[in-house]
């Protein structure tokens, strides 16, 4: 916390602090998530830092089909006014994989590498080439964080993330390191301008290594960059042949186990990369780390605590921003490690393709589910277009607002102790300057805010779930035949500790305690009885020897 601003401890009925929590302590196993979207099964088992590389954007052979259409069809004055095919918006295409398997019967990655689909623009030919040059060698991606975003895939309790990053490039040229790069006849010399549209860098991974996966995406785009200026400047005598399978295959490195670091060198780097896998948790830690701080930047304080109370309570949330997909998706991860020591285990898709949004409506078969968000699971989701209202608390980030249809939701308990706990270190973030060398790199003072800010709403967590823990072992010690193993019976002691809560925080614990995450929690640390008792009862006092 800060300093010289006292904090104030939290209390349920008597005042009190709540007692400190380690890092193994907020560490909760045995569940896994909800199945919420379908993914392509991997190669092999073997861990491993990275499953596949692609490269996503416009096919261009499509639009060659288009213009020839259009050349058939119509008049020269008229071809020429019709192309190129700008400010029109394709469906997005693998245009490249590595390692080369397409697996059978996947879901369409691609759709969530660009959920609106791909926009072309052009740009004008000119002598001095400004423009062009901007497109070829410019790194805006490194320092917007517009072009960075990642979505989540689970299927059977196994997770996916796709670590993205978008670029502008001309449709009628390849990267570099493309087998066979050459130059379609998208572009018609005889045009003054040149088409444009994004690509998708993106590796996906088991893991949520993300700063490492995007240092990895920004050594293959420097590389490609590299070799532009060599081809440019036709710097014969320099070896550039290296490609994205020389970078991407030297990540084909084992997945450290906790706390130990690894180091490897990527191809053509002199530097080589270090990561240290975390000690516990690793997906708390991981997506902590890349997510926290961008999401408080976003959202005002007030509009945080709704958003962690609703999150408690298993709300259906949709997050809508049309502006970034990065913040977007940070937002939608940073639900993770804001629940700890609770997991989430509905559905949380951080980028919803449009071409999915009826799922929203419950009217959609996607995933053989034509009633996926009318069924009782809790779900989080991010969207970046919303084309009908829905029934659920929405966090509107292009307007700053949280459209909350749900009335009856009670407020956390003790929460503008809370707020003032978290206050100093909050408004650090939104107000100290930023000094950053790439999006990789938050400075270090807001780092350590976004990291006092989380661990205060943790703690926050683990002081609801002691409150609990304690009335479950004040009852195994009372009655020592108690069956905790039996989920009936662990309902009924719930039930007997949300009466005992003053009325004014009764109905939010009674929530709190139906939800799906707390039966999780329930069965894996307040179904031993004999542990309970443990904790409950004073060590014996030891005797001092004498001689």
């Amino acid at each position: 916390m800060g300093d010289n601003v006292e904090e104030k401890p939290l209390t349920m009925d008597v005042k009190e602090e709540p007692p400190s929590f380690t890092a193994s302590e907020h560490q909760v196993d045995g569940d896994q998530p909800t199945p919420s979207e379908s993914v392509p099964p991997t190669v092999d088992d073997r861990p491993r830092l990275f499953e596949q590389f692609l490269v996503v954007g416009i096919d261009d052979s499509v639009i060659y089909k288009e213009k020839a259409n259009v050349s058939i069809a119509a008049p020269p004055t008229t071809q020429r006014k019709l192309l190129p095919f700008f400010n029109t918006v394709y469906e997005p295409k693998v245009l490249y994989r590595y390692p080369n398997v397409e697996r059978p019967n996947a879901i369409k990655v691609e759709s969530f590498c660009f959920p609106s689909g791909v926009k072309t623009s052009r740009i004008k030919r000119s002598d001095s080439m400004g423009a062009l040059n901007e497109i070829y060698f410019s790194q805006n991606y490194m320092f917007d964080t517009n072009h960075s975003y990642i979505f989540r895939l689970t299927n059977e309790g196994n997770t996916l993330y796709g670590i993205c990053i978008t670029k502008d490039e001309l449709v009628s040229e390849n990267p570099t390191f493309f087998p066979l790069t050459t130059t379609t006849e998208t572009q018609d010399p005889s045009n003054d301008h040149l088409l444009v549209g994004s690509r998708c860098y993106c590796l996906i991974s088991r893991y949520p290594f993300f700063r490492l996966h995007f240092s990895v995406l920004h050594s293959i785009l420097d590389h490609d960059r590299l070799a532009r200026i060599i081809e440019k400047q036709d710097i014969s005598d320099v070896d550039h042949h290296i490609t994205s399978g020389n970078v991407v295959s030297d990540m084909l490195q084992r997945v450290p186990e906790p706390g130990e670091e690894i180091q490897f060198q990527l191809s053509g780097e002199m530097k080589s990369k270090r990561f240290q896998c975390p000690v516990v948790d690793v997906e708390n830690s991981c997506i902590a780390e890349w997510t926290m701080v961008p999401t408080i930047k976003v959202l005002p304080l007030d509009h945080l605590l709704l958003l962690f109370n609703a999150i408690l309570l298993e709300r259906p949330i949709i997050v809508k921003c049309r502006r970034s997909l990065g913040t977007l998706s940070n937002l939608v991860l940073s639900c993770i490690p804001l629940l700890r020591p609770l997991e989430w285990t509905g559905l949380l898709i951080s980028l919803l393709p449009n071409s999915l949004n009826d799922v929203l409506q419950g009217t959609s078969t996607v995933y053989n589910s034509p009633d996926l968000f009318l069924a009782p699971v809790p779900f989080i989701v991010g969207v970046n277009h919303l084309s009908a209202e829905v029934d659920t608390l929405i966090v509107d980030l292009d307007n700053n607002k949280i459209i909350n249809q749900d009335f009856s939701m009670p407020m956390l308990p003790e929460w503008k102790k809370l707020s003032h706990n978290l206050k100093v270190d909050y408004d650090k973030i939104h107000t100290a300057p930023e000094y950053f060398n790439s999006v990789l790199t938050p400075s270090i003072l807001h780092r350590e805010a976004a990291s006092a800010v989380l661990e205060s709403l943790q703690k926050y967590v683990s002081w609801l779930l002691s409150k609990v823990r304690g009335h479950f072992s004040q009852r195994a010690v009372s009655d020592l035949q108690l069956d905790l193993t039996n989920v009936r019976m662990r309902e009924e002691v719930a039930e007997d500790f949300v009466a005992s809560v003053s009325p004014v925080n009764r109905k939010f614990m009674e929530i709190l305690l139906a939800t799906q995450h707390f039966s999780v929690y329930s069965s894996v640390h307040l179904s031993d009885s004999s542990k309970l008792v443990a904790e409950a009862t004073p060590p014996p006092a030891t005797k001092t020897m004498t001689t």
